[in-house]
């Protein structure tokens, strides 16, 4: 088991961090009881092996806090980027997703991805589920 702590330690070490910040207009980021997301690269070509922290076409996601989050990959350039409300609710629909039973949020007026592709406020998130 500590092997493996190490492997995923140095990959994690290996990576490029890009900060991203909530843009004024997005009510911000979400974070949940499972707040580590791996995302794949849009080119990623499903295996069927799921994804991992040493895969050169995952990124890792982690929301900070309502305001920031970072994204690390291997071939990014480190800096901060300050994300629109749409791009900020597609990432809290990856932490969503991940959740095993609880989401965070500062208030109920985050936004996500819905059904449909809709964007949808905190307190739609019952519905949906």
């Amino acid at each position: 088991m500590l092997n493996i702590i190490g492997d995923i330690h140095q990959c994690l070490l290996d990576r490029k961090w890009i900060f991203l910040k909530a843009g004024e207009d997005s009510p911000g980021f979400v974070t949940s009881d499972y707040p580590v997301n791996l995302i794949p690269h849009p080119s990623r070509i499903d295996d069927g092996w799921g994804l991992g922290f040493a895969l050169k076409d995952v990124s890792v996601f982690i929301p900070l806090n309502k305001n920031f989050a970072v994204i690390g990959d291997y071939e990014a350039t480190e800096r901060i980027i300050s994300l629109d409300r749409e791009a900020v609710a597609a990432l809290n629909s990856s932490t969503i997703r991940n959740a095993t039973r609880q989401i965070y949020a500062y208030s109920d007026e985050f936004e996500f991805i819905g059904p449909g592709n809709k964007m949808l406020n905190g307190t739609e998130l019952p519905k949906v589920l």
